[in-house]
């Protein structure tokens, strides 16, 4: 889940450098994290996907965030289908979980092809969330995103 925005002007800049910053030390920490995504054709920049600790939480969560220009193609769910595939096969996690606002529900349903279960409402960085999760085993059953 994105925290906080829109973000104008300036602004976007000095987030953007905050975010990447902070993707750089989970890397270092931990040894994994968010990756850019990148479209096949071509090779253009058009996102970001990948895990992420939520402190906050003690949880892992998968997150993703592409170019508006981008909705709509499945790059989303192609994209988290393969950080949960990371997460569970490489990194070793038992549980993975999603955040976003209640009310974006195209996140919400991205969410549900990759077979994650509504799991609740959370409050994280002061930001009211709707939390979705996935576990091991049911990652493992469930037939390919």
């Amino acid at each position: 889940m994105l925290r906080g925005g829109p973000f104008l002007g300036g602004e976007v800049a000095a987030r953007s450098a905050q975010t990447v910053a902070r993707f750089v030390e989970h890397w270092a920490r931990h040894g994994w994290g968010v990756w850019a995504v990148r479209e096949r054709p071509g090779g253009a920049f058009v996102g970001q996907c990948g895990l992420n600790t939520v402190d906050e939480l003690g949880e892992v969560e998968v997150l993703y965030a592409l170019a508006r220009a981008t909705w709509g193609r499945g790059l989303a769910t192609e994209a988290a289908s393969a950080a949960l595939a990371y997460g569970f096969d490489v990194v070793g996690l038992r549980r993975i979980i999603a955040l976003a606002f209640p009310h974006n529900l195209r996140s919400r349903r991205v969410m549900e092809k990759l077979g994650m279960r509504h799991d609740g409402f959370v409050t994280v960085w002061g930001i009211e969330a709707v939390c979705y999760a996935l576990d091991v085993a049911t990652f493992r059953a469930r037939p390919p995103a």
